[in-house]
């Protein structure tokens, strides 16, 4: 991987809880493995002699009126009317309204959920210490790829009797600097809600030190095929929402979002998938120190321009020496409702930890300290749709899992 490229943190992704699938990977397994699915279309996880539930809902979750000033809740008989072919101006718009809708979507109208999550990656981790001759030497190193493809599926979501099952399929290897195996993992975890009772199912075959660390010490998950069942009562959604702790958006600015997304995710480029809107940006590194002076100046507004200048040369000279940015793309998949069905992160970057106390100066090289050292290859695909058809299915062999107290 390269490190002369330039670099950028990826702020707001706390905000980015969806996506879309851009092309999924097919699984295939006696326990409901599958692919991604399409949001809006027919959702359906395929097992042998499974018994399924399938719920269709034309309703959609509450959704919000924009205008140039502000955003606010509507009523729920609101119909959004978007521009078809939407242009690169009004794309940052038709994003940040997708957000703002899901951010404030109202559970209670929500009849089905399904989720779908596809990540592929790759890692190079190195750690480097001080030895005893003080010289800074490595001490660890990972290296590795993998892959994770998951969803979870929702049925009946709003009534007394939902339906559901999550699975995650998971292929992981992580050697060290001699290519003797730090984690090898194959396999698949999943969970089904039926009836008031949970049932879960891993099957799942790993070694290494690593390994052995996460799963027998940390999640307790056994090397080999295990199938438990609980009975952990009625599903209760005030469990998981409370009207206190939702944000209101009522009254955002709108302009003073959209002047501060523009200026860290740059210029979209908006292309047609089917019926669906693809808004996608490349993240720059000048964004990074266009933001830090954003923070400086919120800081301490009596600044000159010289010291601001100064101040923003060493941000941008230390960026330089810790980060290297190969690319960070990030794409959006928005439906003509307006509403946010698919997120992608395709990123490649280098990234350095120095540890301990270091003096930044125009002489600093965070090769002389005790360091992190990442170089990470990511691709995540997500896909998210509310209200769409979904198929639940279960294992034909639930009668077979042993009666057990998870979470006693």
């Amino acid at each position: 991987m390269k490190r002369n490229k330039k670099i950028i943190l990826l702020p707001l992704l706390a905000l980015l809880l969806a996506g879309c699938d851009f092309g999924s990977r097919q699984q295939s397994s006696d326990n409901t493995k599958g692919s991604t699915p399409i949001p809006g279309e027919s959702s359906t996880v395929t097992s042998e002699g499974d018994e399924s539930s399938v719920v269709t809902s034309e309703e959609t979750p509450v959704t919000s009126d924009v205008t140039e000033s502000s955003i606010s809740i509507p009523s729920e008989d609101s119909t959004p009317t978007p521009d078809p072919d939407p242009s690169v101006e009004d794309a940052d718009v038709l994003v940040l309204t997708s957000l703002l809708k899901l951010a404030q979507t109202d559970l209670s109208l929500v009849t089905s959920l399904d989720i779908g999550l596809d990540i592929d990656f790759t890692v190079d981790y190195r750690e480097f210490d001080i030895d005893q001759n003080e010289a800074i030497v490595p001490s660890e190193t990972i290296i590795g790829e993998g892959a994770l493809v998951g969803g979870l599926k929702v049925a009946d979501f709003n009534t007394e009797a939902p339906k559901a099952q999550a699975n995650l399929l998971l292929d992981v290897a992580l050697d060290d600097d001699d290519a003797n195996p730090l984690l090898y993992a194959d396999g698949e975890l999943a969970a089904y809600y039926k009836e008031e009772w949970l049932y879960t199912l891993t099957d799942i075959a790993y070694s290494g030190p690593l390994a052995e660390m996460i799963f027998d010490e940390s999640m307790s998950i056994p090397n080999g095929v295990e199938k438990l069942k609980t009975e952990i009562g009625p599903f209760d959604l005030d469990d998981f929402t409370s009207e206190d702790e939702m944000p209101d958006f009522s009254e955002i600015e709108l302009a003073e979002i959209l002047e501060l997304w523009e200026l860290i995710l740059g210029t979209a480029v908006v292309e047609k998938v089917g019926e669906n809107t693809a808004v996608t940006y490349e993240v720059e590194v000048d964004a990074l120190i266009a933001v830090a002076l954003l923070f400086v100046m919120e800081m301490d507004e009596e600044l000159s321009e010289e010291e601001i200048d100064a101040f923003l040369d060493q941000i941008e000279e230390l960026v330089h020496k810790l980060f290297a940015l190969e690319h960070a793309i990030i794409t959006f998949m928005i439906n003509p409702n307006e509403e946010l069905v698919g997120l992608k992160l395709d990123f490649d970057f280098a990234l350095i930890v120095p540890d301990g106390d270091i003096l930044i100066d125009e002489g600093f090289d965070p090769q002389d300290y005790p360091r992190t050292e990442v170089d990470l290859q990511l691709i995540a695909e997500i896909s998210l749709g509310l209200n769409t058809p979904v198929t639940v299915e279960y294992p034909s062999d639930l009668e077979t899992y042993i009666d057990d107290p998870i979470f006693d």
